[in-house]
């Protein structure tokens, strides 16, 4: 599970929906392909209960939250 942190194998779960960032959100957007005006994002779910997580450099923190708590932070804003 290279790039996610999570220690073990766990079984992922797809999204039912998906989205795009726009391309302009993007620093290296102006050497990509003519046309290219969004970037789909991709975004999954694993059950981490009891599994140890590592999160790079790139990142200050980490929460653990159930699917309806999870959804109140992303309608929040």
């Amino acid at each position: 599970m290279k790039n996610s942190g999570i220690s073990q194998i766990v079984p992922l779960y797809p999204p039912q929906a998906t989205s795009s960032i726009p391309a302009r959100f993007f620093a290296g957007r102006d050497i990509w392909p003519a046309g290219t005006h969004v970037v789909p994002e991709y975004s999954f779910a694993a059950d981490l209960t009891g599994v140890e997580i590592e999160i790079s450099d790139e990142h200050t923190a980490i929460q653990r939250l159930d699917y309806k708590e999870a959804r109140f932070m992303e309608a929040r804003g």
